[in-house]
């Protein structure tokens, strides 16, 4: 009798242990996502969600690395990747990806677009495992939401209206189109618009300014990468730009932060504006 009776909790146990494993085995999967390592699997994988792909046009493919600071769009990502399978991206910050995005002939649900877009289903993989993806709508003022395969809007999912979600993203395209334009006048020797772009000036004189920069060789300078460093606020930001830079008769590289501030009185760029700059 006693030997019935621990046979009984063995199997008991074992079954325990083997529900375990298969809970592990099905959590593992998941947040590693679904594999598809080629074209024709990851347009299967948008047929599971009635979309269909117009393989008759061309598709747009590019490798990036997964910032380690979200922008506003990667923050759309993670939320779009968590809903429809329940994977979040922060574990692949700093991974290399692949985003790949497909012409959209069919959806299985309306949108309401006043305007002609380019519809396109984005598939971002990482070790050809699909690790997010969703439909967005291609037009330079960004009147569509993007949406998930289910049907659901970035509203929908995050409480956040899409007017929000749009003036981030304007407001994350404005601080990067302030460095580029600071230094693009700096290097055509344009020396009283670089100034432009300043915060301080209370403390850097137009005439301080311009002298220095006249004495700096930028007539060289080539942007490897600009990325987002630190979560930034509502009113100040900092990005690490790497960059190769003259110097003398060699080209170096080095990277250089930049630090902005938004000065609420000027309306240009949403107010972003060079608070400090140095060499790491």
């Amino acid at each position: 009798m006693d030997r019935c009776v621990k046979l009984v909790k063995n199997l008991k146990n074992i079954f325990a242990i083997c529900c375990m494993l298969n809970s592990m085995l099905i959590l593992t999967s998941c947040s590693k996502g679904v594999l598809a390592a080629s074209d024709n699997e990851r347009i299967s994988f948008l047929k599971r969600y009635d979309i269909a792909v117009n393989t008759a046009r061309p598709y747009y493919n590019s490798q990036v690395v997964i910032p380690k600071t979200f922008n506003t769009i990667w923050k759309m990502r993670s939320i779009f990747s968590e809903d429809l399978l329940d994977i979040k991206l922060d574990r692949f910050k700093g991974k290399n990806c692949n985003i790949y995005m497909y012409p959209v002939s069919k959806l299985a649900f309306d949108v309401r677009k006043d305007d002609p877009v380019e519809t396109r289903a984005v598939i971002i993989s990482y070790d050809d495992h699909i690790i997010c993806s969703y439909i967005d709508f291609i037009l330079e003022i960004r009147v569509v939401a993007p949406m998930s395969l289910n049907g659901k809007t970035i509203s929908e999912l995050s409480q956040i209206s899409w007017d929000v979600w749009k003036a981030k993203m304007d407001s994350d395209d404005n601080k990067r189109v302030v460095i580029w334009e600071y230094y693009d006048s700096l290097k055509s020797g344009n020396y009283e618009e670089a100034y432009s772009y300043i915060y301080d000036k209370k403390n850097i004189s137009k005439e301080y300014f311009i002298d220095t920069a006249s004495k700096l060789n930028l007539s060289y300078i080539d942007f490897l990468s600009l990325e987002q460093t630190n979560e930034p606020s509502d009113y100040e930001c900092s990005f690490t730009v790497k960059a190769n830079i003259k110097d003398g008769k060699k080209i170096k590289t080095c990277e250089i932060v930049f630090n902005l501030k938004k000065d609420s009185s000027s309306k240009e760029y949403d107010g972003w504006k060079i608070y400090s700059v140095k060499e790491k």
